[in-house]
């Protein structure tokens, strides 16, 4: 027997949802930093991107594809609200997909392209992706 709550009030549970993922976002940083230097003895990266070649891989990839969904998921009060948080979502999503430059590999990533060229949509996504959470942020 499955024992199921109900939820009296779904307004609470999505901005709880909506509370979570911000903080994920806002943890992303320091959960990186702070795993690589716990466990692997790194040093802080250049980039928070560059934490995609280390043991917190999985953690940034995770996270940035939870916060991704949840935006283009997001539906909003307006058909633009929709619009700008599917394409924040796509952004991030990318981010994940295309990684950023290195010097150790010459194909990467889910697609296996070109480094040079998976650093282009990388950097092009995490810059709108960042760009767009900002101005959100900014109101």
């Amino acid at each position: 027997m499955l024992l199921r709550l109900k939820n009296s009030n779904p307004v609470i549970s999505f901005i709880n949802l909506r509370r979570l993922i911000g903080i994920l976002g806002m943890a992303l940083p320091f959960v990186c930093i702070f795993g690589g230097f716990v466990f692997a003895q790194l040093e802080i990266q250049p980039s928070i991107s560059f934490y995609y070649y280390t043991n917190v891989r999985d953690v940034f990839v995770g996270i940035l594809v939870g916060v991704s969904m949840f935006l283009i998921s997001y539906r909003g009060y307006e058909h633009i609200d929709a619009l700008i948080s599917n394409i924040t979502g796509l952004t991030g999503l990318s981010i994940a997909i295309f990684p950023c430059f290195n010097t150790i590999f010459e194909k990467v990533g889910f697609f296996q392209l070109e480094i040079k060229v998976s650093n282009i949509v990388h950097t092009v996504s995490a810059g709108l992706f960042f760009f767009r959470l900002f101005a959100t942020l900014c109101g």
